[in-house]
């Protein structure tokens, strides 16, 4: 199974704004439109996609959504303090033919790469990642397969243009 990962676009920093209100600025829905445009021409075969319930995340994953024709769903379990054991509640009926990605916060995603497959990175805003899980049972293990900046996707679709 593939387990896309993608940590929510720029967003506000507004002083007195509570941090779950933050909304996605201009370059925040530019980086994922262009990271949209990017997935709808790729073969994710997408079974699900998750979101954090803050609206940075919620924003980043409807505009994704919007791009692939799905519709996210919202979960606390993406909120602040998401960890791997976490997985359980998400790829419960997920076919292994099928994809599932999840869009959430740093650190908690970088984290959640390490476990999974060993892989110290840092998840810059719109960044995505790919790992193939090699089981949908606990322990989860993977492979990173690819960790791509949004710079690189805008570079991507600017090329494809």
């Amino acid at each position: 199974m593939i387990l896309y990962i993608l940590r929510h676009a720029h967003a506000e920093d507004t002083p007195n704004m509570p941090d779950e209100r933050r909304a996605l600025t201009e370059k925040g829905r530019a980086s994922t439109e262009a990271l949209a445009r990017w997935l709808a021409r790729e073969e994710t075969d997408l079974q699900a996609l998750y979101t954090s319930p803050r609206v940075r995340a919620v924003q980043t994953a409807e505009i994704v959504g919007e791009a692939l024709g799905m519709k996210p769903t919202v979960t606390d379990v993406l909120d602040f303090g998401f960890m791997v054991k976490g997985l359980d509640s998400l790829l419960k009926g997920v076919q292994p033919a099928h994809s599932v990605m999840l869009v959430g916060h740093e650190p908690t995603l970088s984290a959640c790469i390490r476990t999974l497959t060993g892989a110290v990175v840092q998840m810059k805003k719109c960044g995505l990642a790919r790992i193939d899980l090699a089981s949908l049972r606990p322990p989860y293990r993977g492979e990173l397969v690819w960790l791509v900046p949004p710079k690189v996707v805008r570079g991507l679709m600017d090329a494809g243009d």
